[in-house]
């Protein structure tokens, strides 16, 4: 105690032999210390906030919300209920924990068949495997860079006992691009390609796709790999017949000098 009254003793000195501007910054200096420690605690002890999911779908955050809730975990809403916020501490693990549990967009994969369910009839597993399949190839073309989101609507037609009345299999993709986000006619023919060589008895030419905008993606793009295979194929026809030609043309010039049967001409020609 006495060490203190001490100290204050001195401290009364010192401001003492100061002037009035002395003084004031010597108040400043410690007032700025102060508040300094205090910002210090008060942050110290605030939880930072870090996005757990964004651009959610209304059922998806409900969900989401609904299982922190059970969990007791805090959270935050933000972009009008698309953005869910968590403590950064707790942001991985919980993504972690959700990966089981949560499915975000409704998308329903294979996993549906590691659960048996007593007293499905055939039909009943054809449309659970059709679903399947359909959110299987919506989940691998929302892995391209430029599609935010995808739908993929499969028609399966029942088979028919005769052949000339068997009706053809066909899809439609429905995808959301990314902002000033397009695809390429390339693209465009893989993801033909690829739901078409996923779906048994699916013709490329059977797939449609367009985008939520309305514009048909998928327009004239089989049209245009046939017309390009035709065109390739004559342009290899022409090249064999030109080389042909020209290697008879080259043997009869050298079979007068050398005599017929002593002469053989291969010819390989490029051409643009």
């Amino acid at each position: 105690m006495n060490y203190l009254i001490q100290i204050m003793e001195q401290i009364k000195k010192i401001l003492a032999g100061l002037n009035g501007w002395q003084k004031a910054t010597v108040l400043g200096v410690v007032f700025t210390a102060v508040v300094g420690v205090v910002a210090l605690l008060v942050l110290s002890n605030t939880t930072a906030y870090e996005p757990l999911y964004t651009n959610l779908d209304p059922r998806d955050a409900s969900s989401i919300t609904a299982m922190l809730k059970e969990q007791k975990v805090d959270y935050k809403l933000a972009d009008e209920g698309q953005t869910i916020l968590v403590a950064a501490k707790d942001k991985y693990q919980l993504r972690l924990d959700m990966a089981g549990e949560i499915n975000l967009q409704g998308i329903v994969g294979f996993e549906s068949f590691n659960e048996t369910r007593f007293g499905e009839t055939d039909t009943d597993k054809r449309v659970r495997f059709l679903v399947a399949l359909q959110g299987e190839l919506t989940r691998t073309i929302e892995e391209l860079d430029e599609v935010e989101s995808a739908k993929v609507h499969i028609a399966l037609p029942q088979p028919s006992l005769f052949i000339k009345d068997q009706a053809d299999s066909t899809a439609s993709v429905l995808l959301r691009l990314k902002p000033y986000a397009s695809l390429k006619s390339e693209q465009i023919n893989s993801i033909m390609s690829f739901v078409s060589h996923s779906v048994e008895g699916l013709e490329t030419n059977n797939v449609t796709i367009m985008d939520v905008n309305g514009n048909l993606l998928s327009q004239g793009i089989a049209n245009e790999d046939a017309l390009a295979g035709n065109i390739t194929v004559s342009q290899m026809t022409l090249q064999q017949q030109y080389e042909q030609e020209l290697a008879r043309s080259i043997q009869s010039m050298l079979e007068q000098m050398r005599g017929p049967g002593k002469v053989v001409v291969r010819a390989n020609v490029s051409m643009d």
